[in-house]
C-alpha cells in the first residue's frame, strides 16, 4: 500500500499543478497560447538540430531543455486549446521576452509532470520502486536489469537511417541545383513587418526540396508501415506518403529560409517570430496538389483529419513525450506547420491519426502488413543458394491448426531451413503503456509460438511440409533447423528475457548484420549463430561502477523534488 499513497500525493500535486499553470496565462484568446507553445517547441528543435553543434559544450544540457519542452507539449496544448480555433482569421502576434519565457517555463513545468507520470506507470508495472525520501520528495530507482536493451535496437535503426542515400540521378541534380539554390534562398527571403519572415519560391527552390525532402522521408520510422496500396478514406497510403513528402519538402525550405534570414540580419531578428509557419489549409492543399498531381479534395480532406483540434487531442497527445502534430488547427481556415512535428517524426503521428480517423481502414491495412514484411524478408536473404516459400504455411496435428509459419528459407548448402515469426512492432514513443502490453504480447506470443513449432517438429517432418516446394529435395538435404523472431521496429525489451530456442533480431539489426558481411546474406546456420552471439550485449548488465556514475535526474512539481536513480 505504502508504493499506492506515494502515487496518490504525486499525483495531487501534479493536479494542483496544472491548474497553477493554467492561471499563468493572461491573454483573452487562447490561440495565442497555442502560437506561443508551438514557437516554443519549434525553437527548441531547430536550436538543437540545425543551429547548435554537437560537439558544443552547450549541447547536453540544451538537448536535455528541449527533451522536457517536447515532453510538455501536449500538456500544454491540450490545457490552451478550445473552441476559440473555429473562429476565422488569423492571431498575427509578436512575442516578446515575457512571452517567451512563460511559453518555455509552461512546456517545461508539464515536461517535468510528463516524465514523472512516465515513472508512476513504470512504478505501477513493477520496474521502478517508489520511496518518500522527507515530507516533500520522493524518489524512483530502476528495477530493470539491463536498462539499455530498447536503446541498443535503436542504434542499429540510426545506422540504417545513415545508409539511405540519394540516387545516382537526384545526386547529380542536386550537385547542380545546390549553389543555385543557397544564393536564390539568401537573396529572396527578407523581414515582413519588421518581425516576420517572407520569401518567393522558384522552380530551382520547389525541385531542390522536392528531392530532399523525398530523402528525409525515406530516413524516418514508419514511413513503410503499410502496403502503398492499402486505402484510408479515399487516398492508398503511398498517397498519404506522398503527402507528407510534400509537407517536409516544403518545412526544409522554411527552415532554410529562417536561417538564411537569421544570417542576413545579423543575428538581430528575433528566430522566435519566424516558426511555426501559418498556412490556410486550403493553399496547402492546392499547392501538394498540383505538386504531387494529387485530387484538391481528397487531399484537403485528408489534411482536416491529419490537423490536430480541441476534439481528438486527448486521444493523440495521450503520452507526453509522443511525436508532436505536424499540423496544429489554429482557426477556421488556417494551421500551424510545426517544423518540430513535421521534421522530428511525422509518421509516428501519423500512425496514431489513421487510426483514430480511420479506424476500420487501419485494421485492414494491418493484417496486410506480414505480406510486406515478409517480401522484405525475402528480397533482403536473396543468395543463389537459398530457396524462400512465398505460400502460407500451415502446421496441423492430427488435422487441427496449431499454429502458421510467415516465412520459410531453406539453405541448399548448410541444409538449414529457417521457420520465421514475423512480428511488426509499431513506435510506442513515450507510452509506458503501450510499451508494456507491447513487449508482454510480442514475448508470450512469441513463445508460444516456438512452442507449438517444437511441439509439431517432435511428431512430423518439416521434409513432408515442403518437398512440393523445392523440386528435388528429400530428406537427407534438411540437417538443421532454425527458428528465429524478427521484430520490426523492435525485439528486445528491457524487463524481458529471450527464449533461447529461437534466435531474437530487429529488423534493422538484421540488415545491418548482412550489409556490414555478405557471408551472412548466403549461409543461414553462419547467420543465426551470428545473431545470437551479437544479442550477447542485451544481456549485459551496468556495472555497479557504471551505475555510481550515473546521475540521478531531478524532476520537479510544486515544491517535490522528485529524483529518479539506477
Amino acid at each position: 500500500m505504502t508504493k499506492e499513497i506515494y502515487i496518490k500525493e504525486i499525483r495531487s500535486k501534479i493536479e494542483q499543478e496544472k491548474l497553477k499553470i493554467r492561471k499563468t496565462f493572461s491573454f483573452d484568446d487562447s490561440r495565442i497560447a497555442m502560437l506561443e507553445l508551438t514557437r516554443s517547441i519549434d525553437s527548441a528543435f531547430v536550436y538543437i538540430y540545425f543551429l547548435l553543434p554537437r560537439e558544443d559544450k552547450e549541447y547536453e544540457n540544451a538537448y536535455i531543455v528541449f527533451s522536457y519542452i517536447s515532453a510538455g507539449f501536449y500538456n500544454s496544448l491540450k490545457t490552451f486549446i478550445d473552441k476559440s480555433i473555429n473562429k476565422s482569421g488569423y492571431p498575427l502576434f509578436v512575442s516578446d521576452s515575457n512571452g517567451v519565457k512563460w511559453a518555455n517555463d509552461t512546456n517545461i513545468r508539464f515536461g517535468h509532470i510528463g516524465y514523472i507520470e512516465k515513472y508512476i506507470e513504470l512504478a505501477n508495472q513493477q520496474l521502478f520502486s517508489i520511496n518518500k525520501i522527507n515530507a516533500n520528495d520522493y524518489k524512483f530507482t530502476n528495477l530493470f536489469p539491463s536498462p539499455n536493451r530498447e536503446q541498443l535496437v535503436v542504434e542499429d535503426f540510426n545506422w540504417w537511417q545513415n545508409q539511405i542515400s540519394f540516387s545516382e540521378k537526384d545526386l547529380t541534380r542536386l550537385k547542380y541545383l545546390k549553389p543555385i539554390v543557397e544564393k536564390q534562398v539568401f537573396e529572396k527571403v527578407s523581414i515582413w513587418k519588421e518581425h516576420f519572415i517572407r520569401y518567393d519560391s522558384t522552380s530551382e527552390l520547389d525541385e531542390h526540396y522536392e528531392i530532399v525532402g523525398r530523402l528525409f522521408r525515406r530516413r524516418m520510422t514508419g514511413s513503410d508501415s503499410f502496403p502503398l496500396d492499402a486505402k484510408f478514406g479515399l487516398l492508398s497510403f503511398g498517397e498519404i506518403i506522398m503527402i507528407i513528402e510534400a509537407i517536409i519538402g516544403y518545412s526544409l525550405k522554411h527552415k532554410d529560409h529562417c536561417l538564411a534570414l537569421l544570417r542576413k540580419t545579423n543575428y538581430t531578428i528575433n528566430p522566435w517570430n519566424l516558426y511555426p509557419l501559418d498556412e490556410r489549409i486550403d493553399d496547402l492543399a492546392y499547392s501538394i496538389s498540383i505538386h504531387k498531381k494529387l485530387d484538391y479534395k481528397k487531399v484537403f480532406s485528408f489534411l482536416v483529419k491529419l490537423s490536430i483540434d480541441e476534439k481528438d487531442v486527448d486521444k493523440l497527445g495521450d503520452s507526453a513525450g509522443n511525436a508532436p502534430p505536424p499540423l496544429i488547427r489554429i482557426s477556421k481556415e488556417f494551421i500551424l506547420k510545426s517544423l518540430a512535428g513535421i521534421l522530428n517524426n511525422p509518421f509516428a503521428y501519423l500512425t496514431r491519426s489513421l487510426k483514430f480517423n480511420y479506424e476500420r481502414d487501419y485494421f485492414n491495412a494491418v493484417n496486410h502488413r506480414e505480406k510486406v514484411f515478409k517480401d522484405d524478408l525475402y528480397k533482403l536473404l536473396d543468395a543463389k543458394n537459398l530457396i524462400s516459400i512465398s505460400r502460407n504455411i500451415n502446421l496441423k496435428l492430427n488435422g487441427k491448426l496449431i499454429t502458421d509459419i510467415d516465412a520459410l528459407i531453406y539453405d541448399i548448402n548448410s541444409k538449414t531451413i529457417l521457420l520465421v515469426q514475423l512480428k511488426w512492432l509499431d513506435d510506442f514513443g513515450a507510452s509506458m503503456k503501450m510499451r508494456y502490453s507491447m513487449s508482454k504480447n510480442f514475448y508470450s506470443s512469441s513463445i508460444k509460438w516456438i512452442d507449438k513449432v517444437e511441439s509439431w517438429l517432435k511428431e512430423r517432418e518439416i521434409f513432408e511440409l515442403i518437398k512440393n516446394d523445392i523440386k528435388g529435395i528429400n530428406q537427407n538435404d534438411i540437417k538443421n533447423i532454425e527458428l528465429l523472431i524478427l521484430g520490426r521496429n523492435f525485439s528486445h525489451f528491457s524487463d524481458q528475457k529471450e527464449d533461447n530456442r529461437a534466435s531474437w533480431c530487429s529488423w534493422y539489426t538484421l540488415i545491418k548484420l548482412v550489409t556490414e558481411n555478405s557471408n551472412y546474406k548466403k549461409d543461414i546456420k553462419l547467420l543465426t549463430r551470428k545473431i545470437k552471439e551479437n544479442n550477447l550485449k542485451y544481456d549485459k548488465n551496468l556495472s555497479k561502477e557504471e551505475i555510481d556514475s550515473i546521475e540521478d535526474e531531478i524532476l520537479q512539481v510544486q515544491k517535490s523534488k522528485i529524483s529518479i536513480g539506477f
